[in-house]
């Protein structure tokens, strides 16, 4: 790989401190973040250094008894075993992040599952003396929390559990981080006053996402940290290039592996037959991934190849990325209009996600590419989108995309391409 100084991906933070993340004192005074205030995702601030925010947009399936475990080994793209237990069908007891596919190997659901028996204790399966060990707590988008269920249902045949929807006022998701931590720990402190009613897993997709908390609806999550909306959340997401649910997501139709799903820890190799491994594996022993989620940024057409991935809640040219739509095609500035590079996917401020082909948009090499041949990437190539005239009859307006990879995922790409050496 030629030498290359690739471009740094930084989040204009205000550095707080705070003692205790996780408080119940309910008098304790609590600043917010501005889109939190106003509800507008346009009037949003950088988010803070420490904060939390609810995720509304996220449900969550109960699914308890003796074959809850063994049951979803069978459908997800991790493994829900504890490496290097006593017993090799002892579940993990720490939550994680993973996905259910097609039989395609498409995806259908990225989920968190969460696995903590004295949690949510559904009393139906207490009734039916099940194990309470083998329970779980599946967190998926809320639009697809019917079809995620009806999936359990339609899989399960004979299996011994009972699933059920949790309703979002008896538990709450919420996102918590803290990025004034060096060494982030497992659960931050404080956490332990909330007892057997909360329970914390961290998230490890990508550095400095931090935790997911899930509380119980009785109790509102207190913090000495920034209260902020979902819009704060996707900002912090997608500065590292992390894509969430359906609509970043396709169902159906992206590969795990070009949703980094791999790359976030969701895949297991290692692990045995599931619904839709056959693809994957063969993708990642056989095949050659030539596209992935990538952060992006939109710039105007005179302005200067950006070198930081920074946000800013309104670009300087006024065209915010959340108003690109869907599948927009971005091509080469000057190149051939037919062969189109990447496709938006989804934006905010003026950052954003697009499906981009790693060449030559990146300098990343491309694993069985002949290390003599040229490198098809140039840092000075820079790449477009063009949307659509509007209903006022002016022309279609230009803007210019510049792709990130975050040192996270370049650091991880290497680490794949090693494994597969050895």
């Amino acid at each position: 790989m030629k030498a290359f100084s690739a471009p740094t991906i930084r989040a204009v933070t205000r550095r707080r401190v705070a003692k205790l993340p996780f408080v119940r004192d309910t008098r304790l005074p609590r600043s917010r973040c501005l889109a939190t205030q106003a509800g507008e995702a346009g009037n949003l601030n950088s988010p803070p250094a420490i904060g939390f925010a609810p995720l509304t947009d996220r449900k969550l399936i109960a699914i308890a008894g003796v074959d809850a475990t063994k049951f979803l080994q069978g459908l997800i793209t991790a493994s829900i075993y504890k490496p290097g237990a006593p017993s090799p069908e002892e579940p993990r007891d720490e939550g994680f992040y993973t996905a259910f596919l097609t039989a395609q190997g498409r995806v259908l659901h990225d989920v968190f599952i969460h696995p903590n028996p004295q949690l949510h204790g559904i009393a139906e399966a207490q009734r039916k003396g099940l194990v309470p060990e083998h329970s779980f707590l599946i967190e998926v988008a809320d639009s697809q929390v019917n079809a995620l269920y009806t999936l359990i249902r339609r899989y399960k045949l004979r299996s011994k559990f009972t699933h059920n929807k949790v309703n979002q006022e008896d538990l709450v998701v919420y996102s918590y981080w803290n990025e004034t931590l060096s060494d982030p720990p497992g659960t931050p402190e404080g956490l332990a006053s909330y007892g057997k009613e909360a329970h914390i897993t961290r998230d490890s997709r990508a550095p400095d996402l931090g935790w997911r908390v899930l509380a119980t609806g009785q109790q509102e999550l207190r913090a000495d940290a920034e209260e902020c909306g979902l819009s704060t959340y996707k900002v912090r997401r997608m500065l590292r290039g992390v894509p969430e649910g359906p609509d970043e997501i396709v169902p159906d139709k992206t590969l795990p592996l070009d949703a980094n799903i791999d790359l976030m820890g969701g895949i297991d190799f290692r692990k045995g037959c599931y619904v839709g491994q056959e693809l994957t594996i063969r993708t990642k022993h056989r095949g050659v991934v030539r596209k992935r989620i990538l952060p992006c940024m939109i710039y105007g057409e005179d302005e200067q190849i950006p070198q930081e991935l920074v946000y800013r809640s309104i670009p300087g040219d006024g065209i915010v990325a959340a108003n690109v739509p869907t599948k927009t095609e971005i091509g080469l500035v000057g190149g051939n209009k037919t062969r189109r590079t990447a496709n938006w996917i989804a934006g905010i401020g003026n950052i954003g996600l697009a499906m981009c082909r790693l060449q030559p948009m990146t300098d990343i090499e491309l694993p069985g590419e002949s290390a003599d041949a040229p490198s098809p990437y140039d840092p000075s190539q820079e790449f477009m989108l063009k949307l659509g005239p509007s209903s006022e009859g002016s022309a279609g307006k230009i803007l210019k995309v510049r792709p990130f990879v975050p040192d996270w995922m370049r650091e991880r790409l290497a680490q794949s391409v090693n494994h597969n050496r050895t």
